[in-house]
Formats: structure tokens, sequence, C-alpha cells
């Protein structure tokens, strides 16, 4: 018997390998400290805030199959398109590259979203991360941050929570 790939939708059982690859996504991408995140969190959150896709690898010589990528998303909205799909992370492990795995992750990702009525697959790359760039490069994605001048913006942390429950000089009324 064959090595086998197949891709599957998580489930909560999942939050634990889900957690172990964001872990080695933050080493890859050298922002060890970056995850902050539970698996209790993924866990809970998983399908009512997002939802992910596991690349289960199945070897030829062991009965148990094995995480070895995922991506994880979310949908939104956009005014420009209307309904969107933000990808935050693809990630396969470092022996597993090279086959066509990511690209099928993200094919994945996308196919579901079209089938969902979205319009745009959206997500962010480090600028250092050539690999990532040519898979982007092969299916014509395009960076808006040269095309339009955008530049992501975050807020997170301490001044997330400060502005967050700054009084406001205008009542939100229900």
């Amino acid at each position: 018997m064959a090595d086998k790939y197949f891709i599957r939708k998580a489930e909560v059982k999942d939050a634990d390998d889900i957690l172990r690859l964001v872990k080695e996504l933050a080493e890859y991408e050298n922002m060890p400290e970056g995850p902050q995140i539970r698996a209790q969190d993924l866990a809970n959150s998983l399908t009512s805030w997002y939802e992910c896709l596991l690349l289960i690898h199945q070897p030829s010589n062991e009965a148990t199959p094995v995480t070895v990528g995922y991506t994880l998303y979310s949908f939104c909205f956009s005014t420009w398109v209307g309904r969107m799909t933000y990808m935050e992370d693809l990630y396969v492990c470092p022996k597993h590259r090279g086959h066509g795995l990511g690209y099928s992750l993200m094919q994945s990702v996308a196919k579901l979203s079209h089938e969902k009525g979205c319009r745009r697959l959206r997500w962010a790359v480090l600028g250092w991360n050539q690999l990532a760039k040519k898979l982007y490069s092969k299916i014509n994605a395009e960076n808006v941050s040269l095309t339009y001048n955008w530049e992501m913006m975050h807020l997170e942390g301490e001044d997330f929570s400060k502005f967050a429950q700054e009084k406001s000089i205008i009542p939100v009324v229900s």
C-alpha cells in the first residue's frame, strides 16, 4: 500500500493537532512566542468563528494517520464584493512540501468558499516567504499592498482592550 493523503474538515477533537501545527507555523515564521491561543480556545471557536481543513497523511507502513498540514479560515464581508473568505493560516509540515499539498489545501478552501457564494479569498504572507509567494503567483493571486498601496493594520493586547473599554462619546443604541 502506498502513502496516501486526504483533506477533511477539522472537528473539536482535533484542537490539539491544530494547536501543534499553529505552533510549528509560528516556529517556521520565526515567531515562536506568537501563539497565545490554547487548544480549548480553538475547540470552543471551531465552526462558530472559524473553520479548518486538515491535511492527513496515511503512511503505508502505519495504521494511524498523521495530521501534517492545515488551513484555518473564516467568512466575512467586503463592501466591494460581498461575501468573502479570510484565510488566516496555510501550513504544510516541511517534510511534506513540494508535492502540491499546500495548493490542494488552498484550492479546497476556494471551492468551499465559492460554494457558499464568496467572491474573494484573502490572506496575508510574510515578505520573506518566497516559497509561499511562488504558490500564490501560480494561481494568479494579486498582491494588493503593491497594487493599491494598502497596508494591513491590527490592534491587540492591552491596546485593544483599552480602546474597546474607553467610554464612547456617542452612545450605541439597540
